[in-house]
């Protein structure tokens, strides 16, 4: 499952983070899982793995174009 969130305006992590006006969330089965399998093959990664307060676990990382994608775990 994947879901597109469009913004308006940018989501900022800080002066010199870069900003995006969307964000692609793919849902994993294992955040911490896919988060090393990926880091192993070399994506870079803006954000590690960290619990969210709506119940899910998410984990933030980079396309090759720097458009950014988030891994998403959401437990029931």
């Amino acid at each position: 499952m994947c879901v597109l969130r469009y913004a308006a305006g940018s989501a900022k992590r800080d002066k010199e983070a870069r900003s995006a006006s969307s964000v692609i969330y793919l849902a994993v089965d294992d955040v911490n899982e896919s988060y090393e399998q990926l880091k192993e093959q070399g994506v870079e990664f803006i954000a590690e793995p960290k619990d969210q307060g709506w119940g899910g676990r998410t984990a933030a990382m980079l396309d090759p174009d720097n458009n950014i994608l988030v891994l998403a775990q959401v437990q029931f």
